[in-house]
Order: structure tokens, then C-alpha cells, then sequence
């Protein structure tokens, strides 16, 4: 490299410490990646997958990487250092949060993608080099330093960071288990390294640090959903997302969600948990316990769920993970005020404290409405069963006003087209997410904890009745006959259900617009996991049954001779090699 510094856009690039020695890139991986960075935004990366279907382009472009750091505070005033940064897939979210960060990784084009991508950001720097020679040479000091996935944790990494950290600064690493519950279950890492929470509290404490904190990653470091930790650790029914090797085929010996269930009531998790995320360095007084990042959604509508444990007790955040995501948090504020207005203090609605960076609400003691149905469905008792959802109907009603039901251009917009009686119940301010554990009963009263999904038009408050039957675990692991017994009970026919479906596909539409979900990268990158159980199922049921396995192979050869009999030769050809 001729030149010391160069720049892409406002990005600066450093050479010092670069060598083509120790430059190993795949380049016609890079080259590609290369090609869509130059060419398009951030936002349109997601296209980009499924038009490549290819693993290593989803596991450096896709937006869901940035979720292993996205939640994490910082300030503008924060100083980062990325070890191992690859191509950006993590960067972008820091420059977002922090002031400044500097990027660094030992090659050269992997540098040049994270450059392209990050073009228009004036607060990067990225040095193109040997990290330990950077350390071992560079004075400089940092508030936070991460090291996530680019470069592997080794026993002795700590030591080379640790002089780099301001007075209050933070280490974060993200290293995966070796007791995770997925390599038991039939995932294969190809021997990457991995530690044990015991083992890696030893090398910690081994470098001098005293203060440090675990996070649980799930399903994993790389595409996160949820971040837990030791003050909120996961309840039963929780992990159901567990099958996500987009990178490789992989065996499934046992069901990891009713695995997990037994872990978590044994209090087990963190032992098993696929991944640890840890927090080196001083505590404040504010900690975040808990986060859930729902961003398969367009994003405007992407925002960040946090528990922060305070010196008082608990509360709750909700912060945009992009910057035009706050726009969203106002209008949630708004719906506060809006579902004042229309429960009339029959249900209290949660307060909520609008900040600059987010939005925050009191945090509600009490059981979820789910738990109470939970009881009532464990009896299998119809009755009981809609006792409690006459209750729940109850608080839906009171969104009821005198408005005839419309199908109205918002509507549409929102709901699509719908054949809907004008004279069924309505209200005309909606909240259509009022599922049971959205409604909390605390000390007699019923509290509406989340209220982000509210509409000022005309919506058949029937409609919400369903969405909360729809998405209710409980309900749906009942017996069919009993399902039954409850939809005619509260005069639900197949061709209300029907239409109610069609008016939730249109509103999950307009929820993710242009996102591109993990369940659409499914579709064009297969995730083959293969069921062992059902794999031997399948040989007894071959062995056990010769005869039937006989008259099959017997039909086989019949339609290869008529085939062969045919004059279409392509497919004798075809035929003639595979047989």
C-alpha cells in the first residue's frame, strides 16, 4: 500500500499497520459484497440476500447482526473501538450511537466493503491492519472495545485490551458455549472455539477484572432476537426460534424448545445458552436486564423493548434502533393519550415519559391476563374457559362507540378490502394488539401495558377478539373440539376467520413494508435440519414393512420401462443416468 491514509466518502482509512502478509480475504465473496455496497443502501441489503442466496452475503450484510450491539447504551460522547469489525456488520450501529469509532480488521477489500457501506458516516475511522500491532503500538483509549465474532476471544486477548480502556470503560465479547444446547441437539461449529461460563469467569478474573456481567444472547451472537441476563433470564415458552443454521445443513436429535423449558424450570439457562455476551469493566447504577429488538419490520416502525433495573426498582424503555425510528415512539406517546380517551378509566393505561432518546414507562407488578387463562384452559372446562374471556371481551368493549363500521381509505391502506357487516360492534380508536399478555391485573385493576398498534378508524372490534384467540399459545394447544366449542360459542364462523385472516396478512404487510425477514431468507438460503427421530421412524417403518417396501420399488421399475418405451429421448437420457 503506497499511501499511508486514503478515504471513501467521509470515511478515513489507515494503513499504518497494514500487510498483505497477513491479508487473507475470500475474494470472490468480497467482490460481490463489494459490488452491493457501491450500489446500494443500507436498507436495500436485505433484497440483496435473497437475490445472491448466499450465507456469507446474509452473514455480513444482513441488518440482524447489528442486534448484538444495538441495544447496548452509549452516548455521543462515547469513544469505540471495534477489533475484528469484517465488513461492518456491526459498525453501522455504533456510529449510529457513538461519537466516535474506529473499525479494524487485516484486510484490506473486507475494510473496503465496511468503508463503502458506511461512506456517508463522518464519526468512522477504519484502520486496515494487524489489531495486536495497532495495540501493541497506538497509545490511544477507548470507552468501550468490542471484540464480536471478526476476531476469536483467546485466553490471553483481555490483556492486550485492557490498556486501551479509559478509567469506567467497557470490554464486550461475544463467545459461544461449548455446553450450548444446539451443539447437543445436532448443530456442528466446525470447531470453532468455544468456552464454558465457568471457564471464561476464569480467564476474566485472571486479567485483574473484578467487575463484569454475562448476557444471553438467543438464539445466538450472530442473529439475535432477545438479550437476556441474569436478573431476567428466560420463561417457559420463550425459545421457540432454535433452528437457524443458514450456514450448513444440521441434524435435530430433540425438540431444543422443550428442552429448554426443562432447563429453565431446573434454573439452568445460563449453563446452556448458545451464546454469552460479556460486559467487562465498572457497573453503573443503571443496568439493562432485558432486551427484545422487533425489527422484522419496516423501519420506521423498528424500536428496541429494554428493561433497565435502577436504584428504584424496575422500568421500562422502548428506544428507536434506527434514527427515523423515533417519529415512532411519538406517535406511540400519542396512542397513550388517544386510548385515555377512549377506555374512559374503565382499564388504566400505562403511563409513559417521553425522552429524547426514548420512550419510558412504568414498570406494572402483576399477573398477565395470559396466566389466568392459562389455569382456565388447563382444566379443558369450556365454560371456565370463556368465563375468563368474557372478561377479557369485556375490556375490548370499551373501545365500543356508536360509529358504524366503514371500510374507509386508512382502512384499506392498513386492513385491505373486508366484508364486514356495518352494524357490527366498532370502535373508532382501536388497539388492535390487545392480546392477553398486553393486559396486566394488578391490585383489581387492568392496566394495557403496550399500545403501539392503535388506529383513529372505524375497526370491527370482533377483530381484536380473534387476534387475541389467534395468538394465544394457550388456546391454540387446546383440542380441537374444544377450539370449536369456543369460536361458536362467541359466534365466530369459518367465514368470519377467514376474513379476519386476510385482514391480518394485510396488516403484518404493512408492518414490515420493505423489510426482508429472516422467514424470507428461508425461502431462497434452505435451512436443512434433518429430524433424527423421524429419520429412523422412516428406516423401521421401511424394515418392518418388506413387502410394501417390494410392491414400491416394483412400481418404480414400471414407470422407468414406460418411460423407456416413450419417445421422449431427453428423458430416457436422463433416466438412463440416473438409473
Amino acid at each position: 500500500m503506497n499511501n499511508k491514509e486514503d478515504t471513501i466518502g467521509k470515511v478515513k482509512l489507515d494503513y499504518t499497520f497494514y500487510s498483505e502478509q497477513n491479508d487473507h480475504s475470500e475474494d470472490s465473496i468480497l467482490d460481490e459484497l463489494l459490488d452491493i455496497v457501491k450500489n446500494q443502501d443500507r436498507k436495500s441489503y436485505g433484497k440483496a440476500i435473497i437475490e445472491h442466496k448466499k450465507w456469507q452475503v446474509l452473514y455480513h450484510l444482513s441488518p440482524f447482526r447489528e442486534n448484538i450491539i444495538a441495544w447496548y447504551p452509549m452516548d455521543k460522547n462515547t469513544k469505540v473501538l471495534e477489533i475484528g469489525s469484517e465488513c461492518g456488520a456491526h459498525t453501522s450501529a455504533l456510529c449510529d450511537k457513538a461519537g466516535t469509532v474506529h473499525s479494524i480488521d487485516s484486510s484490506y477489500k473486507v475494510c473496503l466493503v465496511n468503508a463503502y457501506r458506511n461512506k456517508d458516516r463522518d464519526n468512522l475511522e477504519i484502520k486496515v491492519g494487524d489489531y495486536e500491532a495497532f495495540l501493541k503500538n497506538s497509545s490511544e483509549k477507548y470507552d468501550i472495545i468490542t471484540l464480536m465474532g471478526g476476531i476469536p476471544y483467546t485466553e490471553n486477548i483481555l490483556g492486550l485490551l485492557k490498556p486501551h480502556l479509559n478509567e469506567g470503560g467497557k470490554i464486550l465479547i461475544t463467545v459461544n458455549n461449548k455446553l450450548g444446547l444446539r451443539y447437543f441437539a445436532g448443530y456442528n461449529d466446525d470447531g470453532e472455539a468455544r468456552f464454558t461460563k465457568k471457564a471464561l469467569t476464569k480467564h476474566i478474573e485472571e486479567q485483574g477484572f473484578k467487575d463484569y456481567r454475562f448476557f444471553y444472547p438467543y438464539p445466538d451472537a450472530c442473529l439475535t432476537d432477545v438479550i437476556f441476563s441474569d436478573d431476567r433470564l428466560p420463561h417457559k415458552g420463550e425459545l421457540n426460534e432454535n433452528v437457524r443454521n443458514f450456514d450448513k445443513s444440521r441434524y435435530v436429535y430433540f425438540d431444543e424448545a422443550t428442552a429448554y423449558d426443562s432447563i429453565i424450570e431446573d434454573g439452568d439457562f445460563a449453563s446452556f445458552t448458545n451464546s454469552f455476551l460479556v460486559a467487562i469493566g465498572d457497573e453503573k447504577d443503571e443496568q439493562i436486564i432485558y432486551a427484545k429488538i422487533s425489527d422484522s419490520r419496516d423501519f420506521r416502525f423498528q424500536i428496541i423493548t429494554e428493561l433497565y433495573k435502577t436504584r428504584t426498582g424496575i422500568s421500562v424503555r422502548k428506544v428507536n434502533k434506527l434514527p427515523e425510528g423515533y417519529e415512532w415512539l411519538k406517535a406511540i406517546k400519542d396512542n397513550e393519550d388517544k386510548l385515555n380517551k377512549a377506555f374512559n378509566g374503565n382499564v388504566k393505561i400505562c403511563p409513559s415519559t417521553l425522552n429524547d432518546s426514548y420512550l419510558e414507562f412504568d414498570y406494572i407488578e402483576g399477573d398477565g391476563v395470559d396466566k389466568e387463562l392459562k389455569a382456565a384452559c388447563a382444566t379443558g372446562n369450556v365454560n371456565s374457559i370463556t368465563e375468563v374471556l368474557d372478561k377479557y371481551y369485556e375490556i375490548i368493549r370499551y373501545m365500543k362507540t356508536d360509529d358504524k363500521f366503514a371500510v374507509t381509505k386508512e382502512f384499506k391502506n392498513v386492513f385491505g378490502e373486508a366484508s364486514i357487516e356495518e352494524e357490527s360492534e366498532s370502535g373508532n380508536i382501536v388497539n388492535i394488539d390487545l392480546v392477553f399478555p398486553n393486559i396486566i391485573r394488578s391490585n383489581e385493576m387492568n392496566t394495557i401495558i403496550d399500545y403501539e398498534w392503535v388506529f383513529d378508524f372505524t375497526i370491527p372490534l370482533e377483530f381484536v377478539f380473534w387476534r387475541g384467540l389467534n395468538y394465544s399459545g394457550e388456546i391454540s394447544s387446546l383440542d380441537s373440539k374444544i377450539k370449536d366449542e369456543i369460536y361458536a360459542h362467541y359466534g365466530i364462523t369459518d367465514e368470519k376467520i377467514s376474513t379476519y385472516q386476510k385482514m391480518e396478512e394485510s396488516f403484518q404487510r404493512y408492518v414490515y413494508g420493505d423489510m426482508v425477514r429472516l422467514y424470507d431468507y428461508s425461502r431462497v438460503i434452505p435451512i436443512e435440519a434433518y429430524d433424527v427421530n423421524k429419520i429412523i421412524s422412516d428406516n423401521q417403518i421401511l424394515t418392518n414393512d418388506k413387502h410394501n417396501l417390494e410392491e414400491h420399488i416394483k412400481g418404480l421399475n414400471n414407470e422407468l420401462t414406460n418411460i423407456r418405451n416413450s419417445k421422449s429421448w431427453k428423458i430416457l437420457k436422463f433416466f438412463k443416468i440416473v438409473h
